[in-house]
């Protein structure tokens, strides 16, 4: 076979395969070929072989390789969202046969903040778990926490659906469906002193809270600032393991503001909580684009439509 041009290779090159966009995403998201290999199940060697090929194919190159790893190059970065269009394409057709053999096969793509993927993603994907045992699931976390990176993520078709605060105004190609509005908590050291069912919110600062990095991008952040400018002050520990928080809350660090289901288990282990005064919510929605849903994507998209508040 004569190979094409190289201004006329692309994605739509006859001869790129589906493992080759596998392994280009697996590549750019574990940061090497031996950490792809591992997630994929497919030794380095053949990764490295299927990276050469679809460069190749491509006539650019994709990855920068040193002993530290393999950085995206430019044209590697400008690949990315059209790889994960591809593979969704790709599943489409697999998704249409199993939506007929009653969703028995599939993938679903999803992307959450770390907080929302605890409750209520993770009940939502027991279920549907439960329901549609032969459909994997994928779920990822943006690299920074901003809402945008979410909606961005599903504009760009590297997942399909995303769960996370409402982004506070309608998004171009993008379909919002409010979930529930939950109630936030104070949950605080045990034996913290002078609590009551509800504590003004200016409590927090002299409590001092546990936040994550991107805690000024919240909803939360925003709502707390418009009444208490000096919150600003009341930040004590700044730390990317929101798995720690309520530990840390527990052994004495701070206040930690979470939702209500985290709130219950937090007081099960002695902690001390309160709701606030006046009171902090979150609206929780899900979304996906507008249009061509996989039926797995459609059914949890359903499941989430169902669930009403989990509070």
């Amino acid at each position: 076979m004569v190979d094409p041009p190289a201004h006329a290779r692309g994605l739509g090159d006859p001869r790129i395969e589906r493992r080759h966009l596998e392994y280009f995403i697996a590549v750019s998201e574990c940061g090497g070929f031996k950490a792809a290999g591992e997630r994929l199940f497919v030794a380095a060697s053949g990764i490295a072989q299927g990276i050469r090929q679809l460069e190749h194919y491509l006539g650019v190159t994709l990855f920068e390789r040193s002993r530290l790893g393999s950085r995206l190059t430019p044209e590697g970065r400008a690949v990315v969202g059209p790889a994960h269009r591809a593979l969704r394409a790709f599943d489409l057709v697999v998704a249409a046969a199993s939506e007929v053999a009653g969703l028995s096969t599939g993938t679903l793509d999803t992307i959450s903040t770390p907080s929302l993927a605890q409750e209520p993603l993770s009940t939502l994907i027991g279920v549907f778990r439960r329901r549609h045992p032969g459909v994997r699931v994928r779920l990822t976390a943006p690299a920074a926490q901003f809402v945008s990176e979410i909606t961005a993520s599903i504009v760009e078709g590297e997942n399909e659906i995303g769960v996370t605060e409402h982004p506070g105004g309608a998004v171009d190609g993008i379909r919002i469906t409010p979930m529930y509005t939950g109630e936030i908590w104070a949950v605080c050291p045990p034996g913290t002193t002078g609590m009551a069912e509800r504590i003004p919110r200016s409590r927090l600062v002299e409590l001092g809270i546990i936040v994550a990095p991107y805690w000024e991008s919240s909803d939360l952040y925003r709502q707390l600032r418009a009444t208490c400018p000096e919150i600003d002050d009341a930040i004590v520990i700044r730390t990317e393991h929101r798995d720690s928080f309520i530990s840390l809350a527990m052994a004495g660090a701070g206040a930690v503001l979470t939702d209500t289901v985290q709130a219950r288990r937090a007081a099960m282990r002695g902690a001390i909580v309160a709701r606030l005064d006046p009171p902090l919510t979150r609206d929780v929605v899900v979304v996906c684009r507008d249009s061509h849903l996989s039926p797995a994507a459609a059914a949890f998209l359903e499941l989430c439509r169902d669930s009403g508040s989990l509070e």
